[in-house]
């Protein structure tokens, strides 16, 4: 049996989260978002570092992390082979 092959899309439009609660952690994340779209600081956390992404069925076993799927928009960092941070 041959996989399909999937075209993905370039993303377009905006991006809703739901944050049921609106409790410590929801208000927290509010606030990155904020700072990252206004400059304040860079979209770097422990979701966008360390956190997977499932594509297709839980049976694929199709898990990339989030940080080589997705483009980081307004990133000024990139990280060098000894994985440290360096402004651009």
């Amino acid at each position: 049996m041959t996989k399909p092959i999937v075209d993905i899309q370039q993303p377009k439009g905006k991006l809703g989260v739901l944050l049921p609660g609106m409790g410590a952690v929801a208000t927290t994340f509010i606030a990155g978002v904020e700072s990252v779209r206004k400059g304040y600081a860079e979209p770097i956390g422990s979701l966008t570092q360390m956190g997977t992404i499932r594509l297709g069925k839980r049976t694929e076993h199709r898990s990339p992390m989030i940080k080589d799927f997705v483009r980081s928009p307004g990133s000024k960092t990139s990280s060098s082979p000894d994985g440290h941070l360096q402004r651009q």
